[in-house]
């Protein structure tokens, strides 16, 4: 056998093991250790679709804000189902085509294109740990209390300028970006009454 032709068929079941194992972090369930007891998390893929539609609530006043959608989290399941698709496309469902891909019947001169897939699959992964880690925000339509101010500006990646509302709520407390106040959880009863909303209930 020739030296080069060795090296790529010795190289194919690393090449394979690297692909399995960025297919089982983005599509099979996660161990993961709470006070020493390991539990199954969902997969990432499944994690964020189950997300989609802002599971998590937000109270101040009487007003209860539920983000329709998290619009960072539908560019990255849009993403992934499009791509993968066009890899597996008998296959029905992201999840199954991930899984078949890894089952493929593959070949030493498929080991570039084997690398590829896993770099993808490796970049969804790190970008789909971050939006799980990510503090979900609602942002009021109310002007902020302390400055009245009801948008604020950033400039965003690209240098542009971008329009955003200025008071904004996450679970770890409220803040405005036009003036940068801010208030802590335990100050939600009194933030509630700045605005004006109904008194919470006890």
């Amino acid at each position: 056998m020739l030296p080069l032709v060795a090296a790529i068929t010795n190289s194919l079941p690393l090449a394979k093991q690297h692909l399995h194992d960025a297919v089982a972090a983005l599509a099979d369930p996660q161990a993961v250790s709470i006070n020493g007891a390991y539990l199954w998390a969902p997969p990432v893929y499944t994690a964020l679709r189950g997300m989609l539609r802002g599971a998590v609530e937000h109270r101040i006043g009487g007003w209860r804000a539920t983000a329709p959608c998290r619009t960072d989290i539908l560019a990255w399941l849009v993403e992934v189902d499009r791509v993968v698709g066009s890899w597996e496309p008998d296959a029905k469902g992201t999840i199954l085509r991930l899984q078949q891909l890894a089952g493929r019947g593959w070949r030493p001169q498929d080991c570039d294109l084997i690398e590829r897939y896993t770099d993808q699959l490796l970049r969804w992964n790190i970008l789909g740990a971050e939006l799980l880690a990510a503090t979900p925000r609602v942002f009021l339509e109310v002007p902020c209390p302390r400055c009245s101010a009801r948008h604020a500006y950033h400039r965003d990646s690209a240098g542009e300028k971008v329009r955003t509302r200025a008071l904004r709520v996450a679970e770890d407390g409220a803040r405005c970006g036009a003036c940068g106040a801010q208030w802590e959880p335990s100050q939600f009863r009194w933030l509630a009454k700045l605005l004006g909303c109904p008194s919470l209930p006890t």
